[in-house]
């Protein structure tokens, strides 16, 4: 199995293998055939797991329909929430700061409790009905490498915390970003702030 963090060392294949254990991906079939070619999404790269499966027509227009009304329910809980991929895929963007002190891995649990209890308990409790995405970036204060490594034991921490909490967070699938992606400059402290962060995407179907 391949999680998409960048730091291939001999401590990231560990911890992948025994993040394989822990989401007992087996209890969940992740894995579709396509043209006699089985797709297992915990292999894809980001993008390509956003962009998965291509909804056919006849159930574009009634799957947008319906996260839509998913959409304004977030939109309505102060949510920081776009649509995606034709309104069929909601991104939700969460301050990373609501999680960590600048530069630690020490989690929030109290406001993973606020921010990310209502969403994994929304969307991940019915089988196969979507797929969860946790994204987590950081700003240009670090180097490329050390970003790589905080961006990973950070989102480690949260899926865990979500694993002990909710018996279905199984089934989200981490990445770590680095400071790869920004969204805006990094030369103010609020430019800083808003690079960091955890991006989750909410993807119909298994």
């Amino acid at each position: 199995m391949k999680i998409h963090w960048k730091i291939f060392n001999v401590r990231l294949i560990c911890l992948i293998a025994a993040l394989h254990i822990i989401f007992n991906c087996n209890a969940f079939d992740f894995t579709v055939e396509k043209d006699s070619e089985e797709i297992n999404v915990w292999d894809l790269e980001l993008d390509d797991n956003i962009n998965y499966p291509e909804i056919p027509d006849n159930l574009s227009k009634k799957i947008s329909k319906y996260v839509e009304t998913q959409y304004k329910q977030l939109k309505k809980q102060g949510f920081n929430v776009s649509l995606i991929r034709g309104g069929e895929v909601i991104k939700i963007s969460i301050p990373a700061d609501n999680f960590f002190d600048v530069n630690s891995i020490i989690l929030n649990e109290n406001n993973c409790s606020i921010y990310l209890s209502p969403i994994i308990a929304n969307f991940l409790q019915f089988k196969d009905f979507y797929r969860v995405l946790f994204s987590m970036h950081h700003d240009k204060s670090l180097n490329s490498q050390d970003a790589e490594q905080l961006t990973y034991e950070r989102v480690l921490s949260i899926v865990e915390w979500s694993q002990k909490k909710h018996q279905n967070a199984k089934y989200i699938i981490p990445y770590s970003m680095g400071n790869d992606e920004l969204l805006t400059s990094d030369k103010s402290k609020k430019g800083q702030k808003m690079n960091r962060r955890l991006e989750i995407y909410i993807i119909p179907g298994k």
